[in-house]
């Protein structure tokens, strides 16, 4: 695939990730309507095997590598290419940052709507909801986006929208302002991780792409979760109020901080 269309993959990748989580709830309860809870998981489980058929049915692409190494082997190998990097170690770094920090706002969310915004159930179904609309808003961003400017500015002004509403949620004094402040959230987020993801793929040569991907991929899924165990404890000392405006203004001054202090950043 030609480099220049890797943004807009990656948007689109995006876009099909998060489409089914803004549309499978309204669907699986029309589903359930009509021909019951039992027909309802009938019906994903034949879904969800036609898309094992479809995998089973690809071509797949030849391997970049001659041989196959050991899988500690090619992680280092990845590690190592990144640290060396003069803008991918800034980039992935700000991507571990927010992973431990900002990011583990939506598993706190619903503590924060109860305990916080006393919403009931059907308050914590529209948060939850914004969201998943943002997320897909993003990755409607990086789609259209990842061509029509520089990348890298991309990747700051996502990344600052993403971190400036998580500090704003911590001043939020009511359930209605909060979905608002979720969806731009939401949409900050995704196409910060589109602008990351397509960054990576970018500047890796062809031999090491996968490795670097792969240190992506851990720190976007293995990380996080240890990022909603350090602001769950967080919270539970000083408040899910604080936490979210100490990550978010964390977050801020790291961003603000790479494009200040690291110029090769702003030339990707």
């Amino acid at each position: 695939m030609d480099r220049r269309h890797i943004g807009n993959a990656v948007g689109l990748n995006s876009i099909a990730f998060n489409a089914p989580a803004v549309v499978g709830p309204a669907f699986a309860g029309l589903l359930i309507v009509w021909i019951g809870v039992a027909g309802a998981f009938y019906f994903n489980a034949g879904a969800t095997l036609a898309v094992v058929v479809a995998v089973i049915l690809m071509k797949p692409s030849p391997p970049s590598a001659q041989r196959a190494e050991p899988t500690w082997h090619a992680m280092q190998q990845g590690v190592a290419f990144i640290v060396r990097h003069p803008a991918l170690r800034w980039i992935v770094l700000a991507q571990f940052v927010t992973a431990l920090s900002a990011r583990p706002y939506s598993q706190l969310i619903p503590a924060f709507a109860v305990n916080v915004l006393h919403a009931g159930p059907r308050g914590l179904g529209w948060a939850v909801s914004a969201i998943g609309i943002g997320g897909f808003g993003g990755a409607l961003v990086t789609a259209y986006f990842a061509q029509r400017e520089r990348r890298s500015r991309l990747w700051l002004q996502s990344g600052l929208l993403m971190s400036a509403g998580v500090l704003v949620l911590a001043f939020v004094p009511s359930l209605r302002l909060a979905v608002c402040v979720l969806f731009v959230i939401g949409v900050g987020t995704m196409a910060m991780m589109g602008a990351t993801s397509t960054l990576i793929q970018m500047l890796s040569p062809d031999d090491v792409r996968g490795r670097a991907l792969s240190i992506y991929t851990m720190i976007a899924i293995g990380v996080m979760p240890l990022g909603s165990l350090v602001d769950g404890a967080l919270g539970s000392i000083i408040g899910l109020r604080e936490t979210f405006a100490l990550a978010g203004a964390l977050c801020v001054a790291l961003f603000l901080g790479i494009w200040l202090f690291a110029p090769i950043v702003r030339t990707v």
